[in-house]
C-alpha cells in the first residue's frame, strides 16, 4: 500500500475538516502541523507548538504519555522560546541600525563606505592575479589529441585559448554526461579523493 504524501495528506485533511463547524484542540494541532509541512512557514510553526502546549493542558493529559506530534512539538519548545526572547534584542539592534544610517556614523559613513570599497577592489584584483576567486576550481582537460592535463578556472582557459575557439559553458557540460565532448574536448572538476583511487 502507497504512502500519502504530506502535501496530499494536508488537502485531504483540510477538506475533510473545512466540512465540520466545530474542530477539537487535536484536529486544529494536526491541520497546523500539517500546514507547517505545506508551507514551512515560522509563524505555523510556532503556532504548532502553541496548539501543542494547549491541548496538553485542556485535554488533561499532564502526566501522560505524549502524542507523536506532541513529542515533535516538545523538540521545538526550547528554540522558538530562545527566538521569542531574543525578539526585544533584534528590535533594538534593528532600531540602532536605523539610527545609525540615517546619522551616517560607525559602518554607514562614508569614510568607512569609501575604505571598504577600496578594500575589496584590492582583494578582486589580488585573485584575479593568483586566480584564485570564489568561484574558480581545477579541473583535469583532455585534448582532441588524448593530452590530459590540469587547469584551474576553465572560463580563463577557454579565454586565453581563443584559437581553439572554445565555450566553457558547453565544456563544462561534458564532464556532467558521459560520451559528450565539445569539438574533441572534455573537461571534468578536479577531486582529490578521486584522482587518488
Amino acid at each position: 500500500m502507497a504512502h500519502r504524501t504530506l502535501v496530499d495528506t494536508y488537502f485531504f485533511v483540510k477538506e475533510k475538516l473545512d466540512a465540520q463547524e466545530t474542530i477539537s484542540i487535536r484536529k486544529q494541532m494536526c491541520l497546523t502541523y500539517l500546514t507547517w509541512g505545506h508551507t514551512t512557514e515560522r509563524s505555523e510553526k510556532e503556532k504548532f507548538v502553541e496548539l501543542a502546549k494547549e491541548f496538553r493542558v485542556k485535554e488533561a493529559r499532564v502526566g501522560q504519555t505524549r502524542t507523536l506530534l506532541e513529542k515533535k512539538a516538545r523538540r521545538l519548545f526550547k528554540p522558538i522560546r530562545k527566538r521569542n526572547n531574543m525578539a526585544r534584542t533584534r528590535e533594538a539592534a534593528s532600531q540602532w541600525c536605523v539610527e545609525s544610517q540615517e546619522k551616517k556614523i560607525g559602518v554607514f559613513s562614508e569614510e568607512y563606505q569609501a575604505n571598504l570599497a577600496a578594500h575589496n577592489k584590492r582583494i578582486r584584483q589580488i585573485q584575479i592575479e593568483n586566480n584564485t576567486g570564489p568561484g574558480t576550481c581545477d579541473w583535469i582537460i583532455t585534448s582532441p589529441t588524448g593530452e590530459i592535463f590540469r587547469i584551474r578556472n576553465l572560463c580563463r582557459f577557454c579565454r586565453e585559448n581563443p584559437e581553439h575557439a572554445l565555450d566553457h559553458a558547453h565544456l563544462c557540460r561534458t564532464g556532467k554526461y558521459p560520451g559528450r565532448h565539445h569539438k574533441g574536448w572534455k573537461a571534468r572538476k578536479y577531486c582529490p579523493d578521486f584522482e587518488n583511487l
